[in-house]
């Protein structure tokens, strides 16, 4: 399965090009997962000058391992990623380019995971963190 399709790419900004803070209507065109397991990704920008898609590609979002928070994924890395019987991280299919990250916030309360209210309204200046 291919993690990035060309229309998500569209879709995706330059993290330098992100709207800073993120807030609830941050677009999340991106939902990636591990099918065993809560590990989730909400990508809402790639890391970097361009969008040309390699090796070194860093994607940035909310991340969801054990506890949400903002930060940033190399793709490379989610692509190589060997789960049991042979699984892979997924793309969310279902998930519209669209969403934002209160579709985000209503995912995670939905499946028993929380909210990330308090982490969005502090108003994270990831500019300030590169």
């Amino acid at each position: 399965m291919k993690l990035i399709t060309k229309e998500i790419l569209k879709k995706l900004p330059l993290l330098k090009d992100l709207e800073d803070p993120v807030d609830f209507e941050t677009i999340v065109p991106l939902k990636l997962f591990s099918p065993v397991g809560q590990a989730t990704w909400f990508i809402m920008a790639i890391d970097g000058d361009s969008k040309e898609l390699n090796e070194n590609t860093i994607l940035y979002g909310l991340c969801f391992l054990s506890t949400p928070e903002f930060g940033r994924v190399s793709l490379q890395e989610l692509k190589a990623v060997q789960l049991p019987m042979g699984l892979k991280i997924e793309r969310d299919m279902s998930w519209s380019i669209d969403s934002t990250l209160k579709d985000a916030n209503n995912y995670l309360k939905r499946n028993g995971y929380g909210t990330i209210d308090w982490l969005v309204n502090q108003k994270v200046n990831y500019h300030e963190k590169m």
